[in-house]
């Protein structure tokens, strides 16, 4: 953390390409474990014998185009939180009279500290191609709500409360890699502006409260109940 101060394009480039490659990988797993879970549940249904299809259903694989999109929107979407996460702690640097830090050395710090996100995707990814189950609910989110696909004909739709997407929300981030994180964050903001250790704690922590009551804003806008939850 201390060497970002002599921040070099490779510094910050090595994580940025690293997480942007496990992204696509996670996709692509995510996307074919998807379709073989739905697959399985299609074949149990046809066993019952609830089904009246004349031939078993057939194997399903993820278009291509839809794996593009999912992976173009992730990564996009990794993006803009590099760059908003390196602005407001910046920002927050400058507001606090670290004006010798360069945005360089936020940025790559930013980079370094995104590592984590990238253990988890490398780790999710194996767990995802060797079982052939997707991760639905990521964090604590299965707390509030399932999202795993149930037996067919075997449940209702119930539209969640907007709340309980706003919770939701909340704790799809709650895991051990976001403390992982938000500590080499820390760890990084020491290096770079002499904080003592409660106040990089103390901006650390607030920039990313910030954040998360920014991303539950949306569910709270008209149009957002399109998602359901099974029982």
């Amino acid at each position: 953390m201390s060497s970002l101060s002599n921040v070099r394009w490779s510094w910050w480039a090595i994580p940025g390409l690293l997480t942007v490659a496990v992204i696509i990988v996670s996709v692509v797993a995510y996307s074919y474990a998807d379709c073989r879970y739905i697959y399985r549940l299609e074949m149990d249904h046809y066993a019952s014998g609830a089904s009246q299809a004349i031939r078993p259903p057939d194997p399903i694989s993820p278009l291509p185009i839809t794996m593009a999109i999912r992976g173009v929107g992730r990564v996009v979407s990794t993006g803009v939180a590099w760059l908003a996460w390196s602005g407001i702690l910046y920002l927050a640097l400058i507001l606090f009279g670290r004006n010798g830090v360069g945005f360089s050395s936020v940025w790559t710090l930013i980079q370094w500290s995104w590592l984590p996100y990238a253990v988890r995707g490398i780790l999710q990814s194996a767990f995802m191609t060797l079982t052939g189950r997707p991760v639905y609910n990521q964090g604590l989110s299965g707390l509030v709500f399932d999202r795993t696909p149930p037996p067919m004909m075997s449940y209702d739709y119930v539209i969640p409360s907007v709340n309980e997407e706003a919770l939701a929300t909340v704790l799809s981030r709650l895991d051990v890699y976001l403390v992982w994180q938000l500590a080499l964050m820390v760890m990084g903001t020491l290096a770079l502006s002499r904080f003592s250790r409660r106040k990089a704690i103390a901006v650390i922590v607030g920039i990313w409260l910030v954040f998360t009551l920014v991303s539950v804003v949306p569910t709270f806008l008209p149009g957002t109940f399109a998602r359901f939850r099974y029982f």
